[in-house]
């Protein structure tokens, strides 16, 4: 039996959770995920300069200039998660940031085993191309 700690961010009673997707040993963008606790779940992606990303179905719907607060660990979980892509073609860290502390979750090879539904289909295409195998032997 595994069991983890509960955590939850005692300053707005939230709970985002922050998922690196990493090409090549370096950090491509982040995923945000928002609402969890509302049942209203939502992913936002963002590059390292905190642009705007509308690489899936719910990036499309939201208005010409959107953006959201950048957390303020996001500059050392971009670190954090760089340093654990190092070795690897392609990898997604999961990160959270409770109470100004930064928690690793996992490490995953194939998110939604290469099947999320929500990712538009040049996402994908882009994503794929940013792999380098020929560095990694």
């Amino acid at each position: 039996i595994l069991i983890e700690e509960y955590m939850e961010d005692f300053k707005d009673n939230s709970f985002d959770d922050y998922k690196f997707l990493c090409f090549n040993g370096e950090v491509d963008n982040v995923m945000i995920c928002t609402g969890r606790q509302t049942g209203n779940l939502k992913f936002h992606f963002f590059d390292r300069d905190w642009n705007f990303k509308r690489y899936n179905y719910i990036g499309l719907q939201e208005p010409e200039n959107f953006t959201m607060t950048k957390p303020e660990k996001m500059d050392e979980m971009f670190d954090i998660a760089e340093k654990l892509a190092k070795d690897f073609p392609c990898v997604r860290v999961d990160l959270y940031c409770a109470n100004e502390k930064i928690y690793f979750g996992e490490m995953t090879f194939f998110p939604q085993a290469g099947f999320d539904s929500n990712l538009l289909e040049q996402t994908d295409l882009l994503w794929g191309e940013k792999i380098i195998l020929k560095k990694f032997k």
